[in-house]
């Protein structure tokens, strides 16, 4: 059971974690977390459409639960409404990492990377870039990105699988 939401941002934080939870190791969607992360995520826009965090968790939730084009305008919409969010800009670049969208994805990961060079994101802003970097061919590039983000955080799992492609 989850503990009483007051607000749109607690609705979206929790919808964001719970999606984040349902999609761990890429292998085990749990059917039920998606549904509760999504069902945190519709209550948090219905309490809060003019939030940018709000608007930037909810829409990242309701990409990683496939609801590709809300997710991308939401978080578009949080980056529009707030630029100089590190956090808005980080989830935007995952999901167009995401959904193939790489250049765009650039653009917001090192826009992030601008905004908070030494921010807790840097290692998934490195990954994010590394993907990109990979999508659009540029394979020393990726690599580069992988081994950043792999320095600033050596536990992260994804990072690991995406050295792993890279090197391929």
């Amino acid at each position: 059971a989850t503990a009483a939401v007051v607000s749109g941002k607690d609705d979206a934080m929790l919808a964001d974690s719970l999606a984040a939870l349902s999609f761990t190791f890429m292998a085990a969607r749990d059917p039920a977390l998606v549904q509760q992360a999504r069902q945190h995520a519709e209550r948090a826009l219905a309490l809060d459409t003019d939030d940018p965090l709000v608007l930037s968790n909810a829409g990242r939730a309701l990409g990683i639960c496939g609801d590709r084009e809300r997710g991308l305008a939401y978080c578009r919409r949080s980056v529009e409404l707030n630029p100089n969010s590190a956090p808005g800009r980080s989830n935007l670049a995952t999901m167009c990492v995401r959904y193939r969208l790489p250049e765009e994805a650039m653009l917001h990961a090192e826009a992030a990377l601008l905004l908070a060079p030494r921010g807790f994101l840097a290692y998934l802003l490195g990954a994010n870039l590394a993907l990109a970097n990979f999508q659009l061919g540029r394979y020393e590039q990726a690599l580069q990105g992988v081994e950043r983000s792999l320095f600033l955080n050596p536990a992260f799992i994804y990072t690991l699988k995406d050295k792993a492609v890279v090197l391929e």
